[in-house]
């Protein structure tokens, strides 16, 4: 008779929680392994490419940094938010979320992770912008007698202080729709229908409301503190209440 005893007892292995910087690394995997992901890159690409050629081509207007860059920054700021977005929803949308939160059962470390890399990607694609900027203004100084880079530093904080509250914007609606088409047309519609049609429903109490009036002021340096009871109501109404209200529904979303 065999005798059970003699047996070798294996030790069972631990399982250890996923830590933050492996989720964040599958998070920018994901981000940037989609068709989607990579159709929104290529278009910020090509869009900042031809705005620079075609501003130098402009041979009668000042070459400056922060001329040459104005419309790229918004550009990017107008666009990146889509990644957040898609990030937010991809486990919804596409019905990964029951594997998703059974690899990683704490929910809010996964949430985290896509905002940090969405955040993360978003100043990645606005710094690669600025250095076309900063090589299409110096091609421009040469072509037409002489570039301004004054303010230049000021220029690049605003910058990322714009993309970096659009994007959170963007991953709060994408939080609370949880569905990528719903998120879209709520983020790109919602606000600026109400930058332009406000006024005539609260007339100027619409300022509280505008919130990318607020986002000037938070990326300028000289009135950043200016109106702040006005940018402070509208951030939370347009950023933080989204962003509370989603991330707690995706805590207690069934996954399924």
């Amino acid at each position: 008779m065999n005798d059970v005893s003699l047996l070798p007892v294996l030790a069972p292995t631990p399982i250890t929680t996923l830590r933050f910087p492996r989720l964040l690394g599958v998070e920018l995997r994901k981000m940037t392994d989609t068709r989607a992901s990579r159709w929104t890159f290529a278009s910020i690409a090509a869009i900042v490419v031809f705005i620079l050629v075609w501003t130098l081509a402009q041979s009668d207007d000042p070459v400056s940094f922060a001329g040459y860059g104005d419309p790229v920054v918004k550009t990017i700021a107008f666009l990146v938010p889509v990644v957040a977005v898609l990030a937010m929803t991809a486990e919804w949308s596409q019905r990964t979320a029951l594997t998703t939160f059974t690899l990683a059962p704490r929910r809010l470390p996964v949430l985290a992770a896509k905002y940090v890399g969405a955040i993360t990607l978003s100043l990645a694609v606005l710094a690669g912008g600025l250095l076309l900027t900063a090589a299409a203004t110096a091609i421009g100084g040469i072509l037409h007698d002489g570039a301004s880079f004054d303010g230049a530093a000021s220029f690049v904080q605003g910058a990322a202080v714009i993309v970096i509250l659009n994007v959170t914007m963007g991953a709060a609606f994408g939080a609370l729709a949880g569905l990528t088409p719903l998120a879209l047309v709520a983020f790109y519609i919602a606000p600026t229908v109400w930058a332009s049609g406000g006024t005539a429903v609260l007339g100027r109490r619409a300022d509280w409301l505008h919130v990318f009036a607020a986002y000037d002021r938070l990326a300028s340096t000289t009135d950043r503190f200016a109106d702040l009871p006005q940018t402070v109501v509208s951030v939370s109404a347009w950023v933080l209440v989204p962003a509370v209200v989603g991330v707690l529904r995706a805590l207690r979303r069934e996954a399924k």
